[in-house]
């Protein structure tokens, strides 16, 4: 069983590497002063509960993409001939995101979006955070997290989804085949839906609707399994009450993992940006301004 299980993390593995390989060398987090103080001083950044984020649909964008896929017995011969065996994991794959949960940190390619400022800054007046994707891709599996990018066109992300649950399903016609019950403890069934709850939810929080493409979003993905993750807070947001975590920005070398701060668009860039310059000083962070003109947004 053990060689098994080994395979299949190794196939999902290379799954994962479709969103998870060449990333840029920097990725931004778009926030208000506050927040910017925040990570500077606590040296943390927060993730919040995926629920509670501005686009929220992600979960349910998953279990469409699975249910809309057209699945034919031929193209998946060699694995799985049993529909009804198909139709029981498509469910459970189903029931499994729908309530799976997650916590989330967001940054986008995007250094100087407008849409982000907009989006993400209170009265779109704020500053984007550069962070170095290698020092957070680290911290993300330092809390047995994921680093990836977000997918936002319909026919890769189902190329994405298939791909995973293909392993699955091989996995669970592997151990439905194997009569030894050493190899498989709790037999097919129990490993069939192992397989299902502990990997492929977590490629949901990925899959984003297409009208927020320009965003090219990045995500540090947690559980908020209590056995995982950090001690769970609460804060208050735009009238309700919000969970989250603090994720600790610790380096090597004890440096952040920033390499600049954009200042946004406003009516006192100029100062602003030198604050922000004095907050940083001897952090070897760079500060600079946005290119965008500022009106009140």
């Amino acid at each position: 069983m053990v060689d098994q299980w080994q395979k299949f993390e190794r196939e999902i593995s290379d799954v994962w590497g479709v969103v998870e390989a060449n990333p840029p060398e920097v990725v931004y987090h778009y926030t208000s002063a506050v927040g910017l103080f925040g990570i500077l001083t606590s040296r943390s950044i927060w993730a919040s509960h995926i629920l509670y984020l501005n686009d929220s649909s992600e979960l349910l964008n998953t279990t469409q993409l699975i249910s809309d896929y057209k699945w034919n017995t031929e193209e998946l011969s060699d694995i799985l001939r049993d529909r009804v065996w198909l139709t029981r994991i498509l469910r459970t794959a189903a029931d499994f995101i729908e309530t799976s949960s997650f916590l989330v940190a967001s940054f986008s390619e995007e250094s100087d979006l407008l849409s982000q400022w907009r989006g993400y800054c209170p009265a779109g007046v704020g500053y984007s955070v550069g962070f170095r994707t290698a020092g957070l891709a680290a911290i993300a599996r330092n809390h047995q997290g994921r680093f990836a990018r977000c997918l936002y066109d319909k026919v890769e992300q189902q190329e994405l989804l298939v791909s995973a649950f293909r392993v699955v399903c091989e996995l669970g016609v592997e151990a439905r085949s194997v009569k030894n019950s050493d190899d498989w403890p709790g037999g097919a069934s129990h490993w069939a839906s192992r397989f299902t709850r502990e990997f492929l939810p977590w490629f949901s929080p990925l899959m984003k609707n297409g009208a927020f493409a320009e965003e090219r979003e990045w995500r540090a993905i947690l559980s908020a399994d209590p056995r995982y993750s950090l001690e769970q807070l609460f804060r208050p947001s735009e009238g309700i009450i919000v969970p989250y975590v603090g994720i600790a920005l610790d380096s090597e070398g004890g440096a952040l993992p920033i390499e600049e701060i954009v200042v946004g668009p406003m009516s006192n860039q100029k100062l602003a940006a030198e604050a922000v310059r004095g907050l940083v000083a001897n952090r070897k962070i760079g500060v600079r301004r946005s290119s965008i003109p500022f009106r009140h947004l």
